[in-house]
């Protein structure tokens, strides 16, 4: 992004100790037959974020289930 705003989008959604309520959103480039690698992806996540956080929940959808499901 010119002029730097590459920088400034960054730094406005980084995650820091203030930070009180933030959403990682994951999805597989093949729905198909990725949903595996993003149930790992989210297990390596919540070990990075322990310790870090008092609380994390994870919710799944797919096209079969849109509602949320945990």
């Amino acid at each position: 992004m010119p002029g730097g705003t590459q920088s400034r989008c960054c730094h406005r959604t980084r995650v820091t100790e203030n930070s009180t309520h933030i959403a990682f959103v994951l999805e597989p480039l093949h729905a198909a037959r990725g949903g595996h690698l993003v149930k790992a992806a989210v297990g390596e996540l919540q070990d990075l974020l322990t310790g870090h956080c008092a609380h994390s929940t994870v919710h799944y959808r797919n096209p079969a289930r849109p509602q949320v499901t945990s």
